[in-house]
């Protein structure tokens, strides 16, 4: 009798495992359209939106929090959330000890010069920025080089837009952005006759879904999640994702490491 109420427990324990609804995952992001934002409180963004697609087929729930990117490092280092979505390994892959990074990043960034029409302009090298003024991404790192040239300009903005707006008001000969966002936020703002980007990167990155080991993430979830991403980014639903932002394969391709 042991033997049979020891079964009909483990069937129990497993009907109501089956009828239980998904487990929910907390990512936890810095709004960076059209990478991951919100939208009259619904969240989007292309890396979102694959995101979600993924791991609803995992079977997970997604709960996206947008929160300053200090505050995210945090949230995930004490596992009080899932996942970081949006995020780099570090410059010396320093994030390694508390988040689990899939094999596959999710996309990546490349910085170009924007430049007024009016004002056409080629990069070739940086000796071609002499006497100029760029507006760079406030506290982001760039090559070395490029933040200790002495014959130009870098003036701080607070967000890719607040760049295009200095560009737009003359206030700098260059903006430096990141081609994805500037596609995106040219074609919502009406600014495609106005503004074009030079076509050289000067400076690019692998953006991840990391999970936090601190939330009891191990290496299976982040491995899965990588297989499933890299298949997927061959599937039309993924071009389709990205036509929605007005972005092709190409603008989002992740840099080789």
């Amino acid at each position: 009798m042991r033997w049979l109420c020891g079964l009909l427990v483990g069937l129990l324990a497993g009907i109501a495992c089956a009828g239980a609804p998904p487990r929910t995952l907390v990512l936890a992001a810095e709004a960076f359209p059209p990478h991951v934002f919100m939208l009259q409180g619904q969240p989007r963004g292309f890396d979102y939106e694959v995101c979600e697609q993924l791991l609803r087929a995992m079977g997970y729930r997604t709960r996206l929090e947008i929160m300053p990117w200090r505050r995210a490092l945090l949230e995930a280092r004490a596992g009080r959330v899932d996942g970081l979505l949006g995020v780099g390994r570090g410059a010396l892959i320093e994030r390694e000890s508390f988040l689990d990074f899939p094999d596959e990043p999710l996309s990546g960034t490349r910085a170009a010069l924007y430049f007024l029409r009016a004002k056409p302009f080629v990069y070739d090298g940086l000796f071609t920025l002499k006497g100029k003024s760029v507006a760079v991404l406030q506290g982001r790192s760039y090559a070395a080089d490029f933040m200790a040239a002495p014959y130009f300009r870098r003036e701080p903005a607070l967000n890719p837009e607040q760049s295009l707006r200095m560009l737009l008001a003359g206030r700098v000969d260059l903006a430096l952005v990141d081609v994805a966002v500037g596609v995106y936020l040219s074609e919502q703002q009406g600014l495609t006759e106005r503004i074009a980007r030079d076509g050289a990167t000067l400076s690019s990155s692998r953006l991840y879904l990391a999970f936090s080991r601190q939330s009891g993430h191990d290496g299976a979830l982040s491995r899965d999640f990588s297989r499933r991403l890299t298949a997927f980014k061959h599937s039309q639903v993924y071009l389709e994702i990205l036509s929605r932002y007005g972005l092709s394969p190409e603008m989002v391709k992740a840099p080789e490491p």
